[in-house]
């Protein structure tokens, strides 16, 4: 079977008889010879060698486990096209991503179905630390050995994750927009705008908390894991509410920037700082309603 490339597939009829994995974590990450940047090249390029870190392959995708994983499941989708970094995705991309989504529902469903408490997040880091594009699949109890610093939290619960649903609708506005079609610029992850969430406030997104411990990690994992208020919502996984506003995704976090070139200038990047700054804010949760010892 011949695998990479651009594939025509319907992901659906590939799926619909597929048993769904056991999920059986390996003890450790994969052994590294050389660059550790580029093990997930090495993977979608000869997968049979990693067998014990895949949970499952389709025609376009390895999904393998995430080598330090942050959670009870987590899982990263890896498309077997090579995109290098999150700043190569164009609309070019869009209906490779909409398989990721469609795939993500698919394990997040079967999952779910085993650990009705849990729920998940699907997206990327906005500031890859690998080679190749990929998806995590994290579910969002949080509650792993690896979870050691304010940052590991952060970058899947701050704007430094970018859900894939969000990926998805920027995307489509691009290919949507007038004069732009398929030559439309991808996306843009500026550093100095992304990395900043990692060194932000600690507060707890279970439903109805909203406690803020600052950068006390130690305080604030505790609460997380001890809290008894259900689980965020899912994110990523589903489509936005088209009455809601382009310039958020559907939990609030911000549009992601755009490359901006020629007449269309200055201006517009400066709109989308603020646009950017405003739904950060509406990002953070609500007070708890029983003051700073409240809410869970």
């Amino acid at each position: 079977m011949a695998f990479g490339g651009s594939l025509h597939v319907d992901l659906s009829a590939e799926l619909e008889d597929r048993v769904f994995p056991t999920y059986s974590a390996p003890l450790g990450p994969i052994p590294q010879s050389s660059s550790w940047q580029d093990v997930l090249l090495k993977v979608i390029e000869t997968p049979e060698k990693y067998e014990d870190h895949i949970f499952m392959q389709t025609l376009k995708f390895v999904v393998m486990y995430d080598g330090y994983p942050k959670a009870n499941n987590h899982l990263l989708i890896v498309p077997r096209q090579k995109i290098l970094t999150p700043n190569a995705l164009n609309v070019g991309h869009l209906d490779l991503l909409k398989d990721a989504r469609r795939l993500a529902q698919w394990i997040v469903q079967r999952l779910r179905a085993k650990s009705p408490h849990l729920t998940f997040a699907c997206g990327m880091h906005t500031i890859a630390s690998l080679h190749q594009v990929h998806f995590h699949v994290i579910s969002q109890d949080f509650d792993s050995e690896r979870v050691k610093h304010a940052k590991h939290w952060l970058s899947f619960n701050s704007p430094f994750f970018a859900p894939l649903s969000l990926l998805i609708e920027q995307l489509e506005g691009h290919a949507n927009r007038k004069g732009w079609g398929s030559l439309a610029p991808p996306l843009e992850f500026p550093p100095a705008r992304y990395e900043p969430y990692l060194k932000g406030p600690l507060r707890c997104n279970r439903t109805g908390c909203g406690r803020d411990f600052g950068r006390e990690f130690k305080k604030f994992q505790q609460h997380y894991l001890s809290c008894t208020l259900p689980l965020p919502p899912n994110r990523g996984l589903d489509e936005p509410s088209r009455g809601k506003s382009a310039a958020s995704s559907p939990s609030g976090e911000p549009a992601l920037k755009k490359k901006k070139t020629g007449a269309e200038g200055e201006a517009a990047n400066e709109g989308a700082k603020s646009i950017s700054t405003a739904a950060a804010a509406a990002a953070a949760p609500a007070a708890p309603a029983g003051g700073d010892d409240g809410g869970g």
